[in-house]
Order: C-alpha cells, then structure tokens, then sequence
C-alpha cells in the first residue's frame, strides 16, 4: 500500500511512503511523527484523499488534534441523522467500555472474546458472551420526544421525508424497545439513568443503513452498529459514555470486577483488540499513535503480531525498544525533521538498536547472582517440570512450598534449541547463549556455577542420550568454559516434556486413543506405572521386561538384567500426543488457543504419583545437586 503524504509544517514537500502491513515511525521527539498521522486523518476527514480506504484512528493519550478534529467531523455532518455509516473514526480511551464491550457483543470469534474467556473474565455459552455487561447511562430528552411527535402529524400530511424516516431514528427505537425499555413509542421523555446492557440484548437491535446519495457508493464504509454509537454518544445527546462501567465474571470468586479492575497493560490491550475487531477489512488503514505504551513488554508482542495477521494496513509511531524489535528493521521508518527515510539513511535506527544490546547485557548481569541458570524451549515446559516433581512427591507429605523455594533459586530463560535435522548441532542456538554470556562475563566476579541446557529430544537417537555421568546427559556435546563454570546439554528421553503428562489415571477412557493397536501391548500405559519400561503380563498382572541374560559357553555371564526402555512411548510423534493432550490442558475451539493453568492443574490432580516418569525426579535431582 502506497500514500501520498500532504507537506507537514517541518517538511514543506509531499511525501510518498510504502507501507508493509505494519509500518512503524520513530524518531526523537519533535520529528514530526504525530504530524504526518494527522495529515493523513484530516486528508481522509475532508475526503481530499484515500476516498477508497476506511481510516481508524487510536492514540493512547489525549491527543486534541485528532479529537477536535474528529468532533468538529461529527457536528458538520450530525444533520445528516441518516447517515450512521462513518469511513473514518478517531478513538480515546474514553471510548474504551463501549467498544470493549460492542467487540466480544458482535465478534464472538474475535481476540476480546478470546482474550476475555482464556483469563476467566467470561464465559461463553453457544457462541455468545454469558457474563459481560455493560452499565451506562441513557436519556431521551423531551425536545426529541416533540421532533418525533412533529414528525407522525408530517407524515399524517403526506410528508416522507421526516426524522422517523432516518437510519439513526430507527435503529434508535430497536436499541430502546431491546435494551432500554419494551414497548415504548416516544411519547414521553425517558429521564437519564444507569440501564444495563447484556449481549444478548445488544445482537437483537436492527443497525440500519442509511440511503446513499448519488456517488457515494464509491465510499468505503464501516458498519453502522459503531456509526450509531457514535451519533448516540455525541455530546451525551442520548448515551453518556462517561458515565459507565464494563462488568466482568471474577475468575477468583463470584463477586464480578470491573474494567478498571484490570492491570493498564491487560486494559490497553483488550481495548487495541476491540478496535482490530471491530474495524479490520481489507481496505482499513488503522493509525495508532504511541498505542503500545503501558503495555508489558509480553503484551508489546502479542499486539504487534496480532497487527501482523490483519487484513488490512497499520502505520503507528513508536518509542519502545521492545516495539522495534516485534516490528522489524525493515518495517520501520525514520522521522527527521518532518522527512520519512529508509532504515539504511538515517542513523537513528543503530542508535537505537544499539539500546537492546545493553538491555541484553543487564539481563547478564541479572543472571550472574544465580549459582544455576537453566535455559529452556519453553516456560511452559518449565511449569509442566515443577508440578510433575511436586506432584511425584505428594505422597511423602512434603508441603509445595519448600519446592518452590528450590526452584526459585534457579533462573530460567526461555531460548530456543536451534535444532531439528541431524545436519544441525543439537542444542546450537543454546550454546551460542552460553558463549555469549561467557563473554560477558569475562573479568566480573560472578556467582554462577551451572548452566543446564534443556533440550527436547525431538528426533535424537535415543541412544545419544545418557553417560555415565547422568542418563539425560547428551553425549558427544563438551562445551569448555573452565573450570569455574559448568554447563550440561541434557534432553529428555521422551520426545519432549508434555510426553511426560501421558497418565493412565488422568486421561481417563481417553487413554484408549493412546494404546492402541501401533502400540505393542507391553508398551501400554498401565495403572500406578509410569510407562518408563515395557511390560509383560503375568497373571492379569504386569511386571517390567529384563533383557535376556547374555549366554557365554552354557554359562551365564555376569551381564546385569535392567529394564527395557519403553522408546515406542517416549518417541510417539508429537502431533498424536498433543491431540490426545489438548481438550485437557489448552483452550480447544477451531484451533488450540494455548496452555491453560488452570485446565492443567485440574488435569494433573488426577495423575497417581507412581505415574510420573523417573526422568522428572532425575532431571530435578541433577539440577539442585543431589546426584
């Protein structure tokens, strides 16, 4: 997508820029960003240009340059009650409940209702929010109740053309007789007052469009239902936004929490989320002006990568470090003195850049006060390793709490192995984070001891894992660090750690998917056994599988018997165990939505502790020291 820039007060020239599906701006403060946001809103309020494009605006401050515009927009064109099909909006975080709430109302596919239903702040009962409501006061004054009145002894007299015959007008008397008030026909005022507002009501008002003049189906349109709340909201006419709240299901007990119960960061991005729900087509130009501010650093990314699967264009401005990163160097542009350049003319985006590489060196440092650093694919899979151990102990009666404090002592970062064909180093990406914290480490006075390297397995050969040393040690992979330094490649036997929540005891009648018939029957997953061995059957009972006794000249040798390894188990692909592993720990609809907690504790309390893998209780042992 190509646009032409209007000349802006530091830079007299017009402009054409290329925007990708996200194209960010920065620069220092007073470059001109806002400037070139604005001029782009009020080419498109005036209809000077992007005639073809629906244009939303969103700043996460009070920005009176986009609002005074907006508001003089609406004054200009508020006679024209027909008309509740708008092609451009400007939103502040005043308008936050009432979007919020039109979003996971109207879009039950969209990421409020998504975000809303994975943290336990609704529930969603046949495609429909249960929960959520919104609180808001409505009036209807008497001079509109006289325009009404005026209107039926008009229409009484031939005339068609009156204000009952206008979209907002009846779109206005279906959202009284389904929210406000059954039956009523405008014959008196309804005093102002708190009303409250469900879902289910909201999806039975009739939006009516308005009839277009001559020439303006040519104009790219949104949906009258944010058309009419407009209208209705203007000046508190009828709806006062202001004075409202958003009501949400507790997820704790059952006493509901209101919008502003929740963390700025959760409440900032749920209102983005109702603005991307509400306005994306192919054809929309959303312009968000610093929207990522307050927001935690793990939300900084879950918005930008939602901006990355819309259908239509972003461009935003910026000044978070954690921002250009998510964006991408070749998705940002520089603002010099009101004048856009390509990353490669400017040298503002090094010295920015240059910024993350001290933030990585803080974290560094952060990390030298532990003794023991684990770096992991997943902090998911770390959660999963701390509760299998915990649960593994249940019965000898120790409390949770001294487990956490070991585990608390040992800092985990989230890197990824780096690995998945045999052409490939096991563990590279992981080693090149050890190298590089040696490095920096080089001449401090630091206090870590060990590194573990935990990796899944994927398909490594089960038998380049385990040493003398430690049976979920890799073999092969020495890294030299001295002698102060320690660092261990260690992998699971199991393909990966979720492997490991494969219980007999908790899936169920749904562990009949699991042993079937490409599984041998000694490779079953039994009662009180944890599948790390095969089995035999003896007696109705089973016992685990020893290797046969090596036979040298009609003697038997001193050859130990152990256990077979159970590898049909543990090298299951894990597309079937994710499948058999989802409707009980992530959110299930079209697709899996991601690890749910509270869904995994509940899982995991049905699991015997005799089911848990030994391979937990190692790995835990060797990390802590005691093996």
């Amino acid at each position: 997508m190509e646009l032409t820039l209007a000349p802006n007060p530091l830079h007299q020239q017009p402009q054409t820029i290329s925007l990708s599906k996200v194209t960010t701006l920065i620069g220092e403060n007073g470059s001109g960003k806002s400037s070139i946001l604005q001029s782009i809103f009020s080419q498109k309020l005036t209809q000077k240009k992007y005639i073809d494009k629906k244009i939303v605006c969103f700043s996460s401050g009070q920005n009176e340059k986009f609002s005074n515009e907006f508001l003089r927009h609406i004054k200009k064109t508020n006679a024209n009650e027909n008309n509740l099909q708008f092609s451009c909006f400007y939103f502040d975080k005043s308008w936050s409940k009432l979007l919020i709430f039109l979003a996971t109302a109207l879009k039950k596919g969209g990421k409020v209702r998504e975000f809303l239903t994975s943290a336990g702040y609704a529930d969603e009962v046949e495609g429909l929010d249960d929960t959520t409501t919104l609180k808001i006061a409505f009036r209807l004054d008497s001079q509109y109740v006289r325009q009404v009145d005026e209107a039926l002894n008009r229409e009484a007299r031939g005339d068609i053309d009156t204000i009952r015959q206008t979209a907002f007008h009846r779109t206005l008397e279906s959202f009284i007789e389904n929210c406000i008030r059954d039956k009523y026909d405008f014959d008196v005022p309804i005093k102002k007052d708190i009303f409250e507002i469900y879902p289910e009501n909201l999806l039975e008002v009739s939006f009516d469009t308005e009839r277009l003049e001559d020439g303006e189906d040519l104009v790219s349109r949104f949906d009258p239902e944010i058309g009419f709340f407009i209208r209705a909201s203007h000046n508190s006419s009828f709806l006062d936004k202001e004075a409202s709240s958003l009501i949400f299901k507790n997820k704790n007990d059952d006493n509901p929490i209101e919008l502003g119960d929740l963390s700025d960061g959760e409440f900032q991005l749920l209102f983005l989320y109702a603005i991307i729900d509400l306005f994306d087509s192919s054809d929309t130009l959303f312009i968000f002006d610093e929207a990522d501010s307050h927001l935690h650093f793990a939300n900084v990314k879950k918005f930008w990568d939602s901006l990355k699967k819309i259908k239509g264009n972003t461009i935003s401005t910026t000044h978070l470090l954690d921002s250009i990163y998510c964006v991408g160097v070749e998705n940002v542009r520089i603002l010099n003195k009101g004048k856009v350049h390509l990353p490669s003319e400017s040298n503002e985006l090094i010295n920015r850049l240059s910024q993350l590489s001290n933030i990585k060196k803080s974290e560094f440092r952060a990390l030298t006060y532990y003794k023991k650093i684990v770096l992991i694919d997943d902090l998911n899979d770390w959660y999963i390793f701390r509760e299998l151990y915990k649960k593994s102990k249940q019965a000898f009666g120790v409390p949770n709490e001294y487990f956490d404090e070991l585990f608390d002592q040992v800092a985990v970062v989230k890197v990824n192995s780096g690995w998945n064909t045999h052409n490939c180093k096991f563990a590279e990406s992981k080693l090149g984070w050890v190298q590089n914290f040696m490095k920096f480490c080089e001449g401090l006075d630091i206090k870590t001891t060990e590194i573990f390297l935990l990796c899944d397995r994927d398909n490594l050969p089960i038998d380049g894992i385990g040493t003398e040393e430690f049976s979920l040690k890799v073999q092969g992979i020495k890294v030299n660090t001295g002698n102060a330094l320690k660092v261990h490649v260690l992998s699971w036997r199991r393909r990966e750690i979720k492997h490991y929540l494969l219980s007999n005891s908790a899936l169920g009648e749904c562990v009949a998917a699991l042993n079937n018939h490409n599984l041998p029957e000694s490779a079953h997953l039994q009662q009180f056994h944890n599948g790390d061995y095969l089995l035999e059957k003896c007696d109705n009972h089973f016992n685990v599988l020893h290797e046969t006794r090596e036979i040298k000249k009609g003697k038997e040798s001193n050859f130990e018997a152990k256990p077979v390894y159970n590898n049909y188990l543990a090298s299951l692909p894990s597309d079937f165990v994710k499948n058999i592993l989802s409707p009980f720990i992530e959110e299930v609809e079209e697709e899996p939505y991601g690890f749910n907690i509270e869904m995994f504790q509940e899982y995991i309390s049905h699991i015997a502790p005799t089911e848990i893998s030994e391979d937990i209780t190692n790995m835990y042992n060797f990390i802590i020291g005691k093996l």
